[in-house]
């Protein structure tokens, strides 16, 4: 099968019935770009599509969502910054404060008045945050994100920005043969969402003929 027809089964498999089409055709019609990333075989393709696609639930979501209806959800997402309800509750329904009182003074943010926090908040198809990582991938890129921050969750750069983010986080530099534990913990840090991230690894490597 032709590369360029498995590549566009992967991306198809991996896609939300509710993804934007302007999305869909920019990750469809950009496929060259991952070899200019480090994303050159079709293992590490297969990696790297299952992890934008776990992270951003099938191509969706382009912009972090922080709207929280209640305090006890925002708690339970950010335990270390909200120790009980009370403090959570002024940031119920407000995702900008909300933003800039949880990425203040990190991620290369200032501090929450700075306003850094929502500015530089999750975009893009690996939910690029903070205002260090804006900048590079911006070089990486050559987009002016730390300037125009929403470039990272613009339909029209999102793979670009994904392949900048994937190189950024070291991803890249995995061998194509590595788990998708080892690329989790790379994207994520951790290892939530483990399982559908190896349903969407299965999924996608199949669609490439692997």
């Amino acid at each position: 099968m032709d590369t360029q027809v498995q590549y566009e089964a992967a991306v198809r498999s991996l896609a939300s019935k509710h993804v934007s089409q302007a999305v869909l055709d920019n990750i469809l019609e950009n496929q060259a770009l991952l070899q200019n990333f480090g994303i050159n075989t079709p293992l590490k393709t297969a990696h790297f599509l299952s992890q934008i696609a776990h992270e951003s639930d099938g191509f969706k979501v382009t912009i972090e969502n922080l709207r929280y209806t209640t305090a006890a959800r925002i708690k339970e997402i950010w335990p270390t910054r909200f120790p009980d309800e009370e403090a959570a509750a002024p940031y119920v329904n407000y995702p900008e404060a909300l933003a800039n009182a949880v990425y203040a003074g990190r991620l290369g943010n200032g501090p929450a008045q700075s306003g850094d926090g929502f500015r530089y908040r999750g975009r893009g198809l690996l939910q690029l945050t903070g205002k260090a990582n804006y900048a590079a991938v911006g070089q990486l890129t050559n987009l002016p994100l730390v300037e125009q921050p929403e470039l990272a969750g613009a339909s029209s750069s999102c793979l670009l920005i994904a392949c900048g983010a994937w190189k950024h986080i070291g991803a890249a530099d995995l061998p194509e043969t590595a788990s998708v534990d080892t690329y989790t913990r790379k994207v994520n840090g951790g290892l939530i969402g483990l399982d559908d991230r190896k349903a969407r690894f299965e999924i996608a490597k199949k669609s490439l003929g692997l």
